[in-house]
């Protein structure tokens, strides 16, 4: 059998008969926005928990993200990332629902089950009405009366309750009826104290203010309820102090915020908004 003549290559020498060398198609690039989309799509979840403009945020961008990464890989065969992109774009979707419809239902969900389980826990009072003789039975054929409607505090009532009581030991400046507000560990002005430390450091305030007096307006009281479930009240309080050398006033802008525990609540934050100094005589 006769081979055909070789081919002669494009410098006119002669070639391979089986023809030029063909060489294999470039590898797909990964797309740029891929990673991104996935990256901002996993982080769009945690952010729920820090509120729902930071979730909205970052799912909207890796929604808009994941899908353009699709996009790109779908129409360009030299790029690739669909998957990434797929994956970014549900996880934002996901968090977006999550942050807009489920927490704050969720939010009401708790706040009703806070509220029955505090009615729960607390004791009734004990009864100390007369006897009364029992009434004759009515006739056959009346009507019995409706039941009487009872409305029980909601959670919000109830921790309006708790916050004044708190101000309360305040303006009373009872530091052991204050103290038994808190949590065993609380975050107390940017630090972390136990329920002994935060006594023993109003004890040393004492020592040095041993003339001061308190005063709260409990109409200027807020209440939120939280996302989460917990509750949080600002309020401002009043300070006139002085001692043998120095004499001050000061309006702090306070926030507490609070959870249910053991049939009331416990504050696990306390921290000043602002501050408005007075005048000081030495």
């Amino acid at each position: 059998m006769i081979e055909p003549p070789a081919l002669p290559n494009a410098d006119g020498q002669p070639g391979d008969p089986a023809g030029p060398e063909q060489t294999s198609p470039p590898e797909p690039r990964l797309t740029g926005l891929a990673i991104p989309a996935l990256v901002l799509g996993i982080l769009s979840i945690p952010a729920i928990f820090f509120g729902q403009a930071a979730a909205a945020t970052l799912s909207s961008v890796a929604f808009i993200a994941g899908i353009t990464a699709a996009k790109l890989a779908r129409d360009n065969p030299q790029i690739k990332g669909a998957a990434f992109g797929v994956v970014g774009a549900a996880l934002g979707v996901a968090a977006f629902i999550i942050s807009l419809i489920v927490m704050p239902v969720a939010g009401k969900l708790s706040s009703g089950l806070i509220a029955a389980w505090v009615q729960q826990e607390q004791p009734a009072a004990p009864s100390e009405a007369p006897s009364v003789p029992a009434e004759a039975p009515a006739p056959a054929g009346t009507p019995e009366p409706a039941p009487e409607l009872v409305i029980k505090d909601t959670a919000e009532e109830l921790f309006r309750k708790f916050t004044s009581e708190f101000l309360q030991a305040i303006v009373q400046k009872d530091a052991q009826k204050r103290n038994a507000f808190y949590a065993p560990k609380v975050s107390y002005y940017g630090k972390d104290l136990t329920r002994q430390a935060i006594l023993t450091n109003d004890s040393a305030y004492a020592a040095k203010w041993p003339v001061r007096d308190f005063q709260v307006q409990e109409s200027e009281v807020k209440v939120e309820h939280l996302a989460t479930g917990d509750f949080a009240a600002t309020f401002t309080v009043r300070v006139n102090k002085k001692n043998t050398a120095a004499e001050s006033s000061e309006s702090v802008e306070m926030e507490v915020k609070a959870r249910a525990a053991d049939g009331s609540f416990q504050i696990y934050s306390e921290r000043p908004l602002r501050r408005s100094q007075g005048p000081a005589n030495k």
